[in-house]
């Protein structure tokens, strides 16, 4: 994967985390907390972020741009700003269970797997990814209905 850094100013690194819905409740100090666990990189459109089998090294927030969801080969999602990526394999250590694919060009947050579970322990933020999961669980599970159906 080809990336560049993005490198800003604290102060606009906490504006641009609080304005992700993933974050946005957050006081101040847990903000600082998350800036520390992430690095923020640039991806172009194209880019497979994540493919379906691999084992997870990895999980993302996007922070800008959007990204295709599929499962199959089958498109269930695109998802935007503030949506986590990569999560599911990380929590279950399981193989990843979708291909992520830039569809323009995007920043996401980036957390190796001790980061992620610190992230995790905010309750705030389990909550939130927890109903992203079950929101995605859902697409999925439609779109295997309709891609069997006769």
């Amino acid at each position: 994967m080809s990336y560049r850094h993005f490198h800003g100013s604290p102060m606009t690194r906490l504006t641009r985390l609080r304005e992700l819905s993933l974050f946005g409740d957050l006081p101040a100090a847990d903000l600082r907390h998350v800036d520390a666990l992430t690095c923020e990189i640039s991806v172009p459109p194209g880019t497979v972020l994540i493919r379906q089998g691999q084992f997870g090294r990895e999980a993302f927030v996007v922070a800008s741009g959007l990204a295709d969801v599929s499962v199959d080969g089958w498109t269930v999602a695109r998802v935007g700003a503030g949506e986590p990526l990569g999560e599911v394999a990380l929590l279950e250590g399981t193989r990843r269970s979708a291909t992520v694919t830039a569809v323009t060009p995007m920043n996401v947050l980036v957390m190796d797997p001790r980061q992620f579970a610190d992230l995790m322990s905010n309750p705030r933020i389990a909550e939130h990814i927890d109903e992203v999961q079950t929101r995605r669980r859902g697409a999925v599970e439609r779109t295997a209905e309709l891609t069997s159906a006769p």
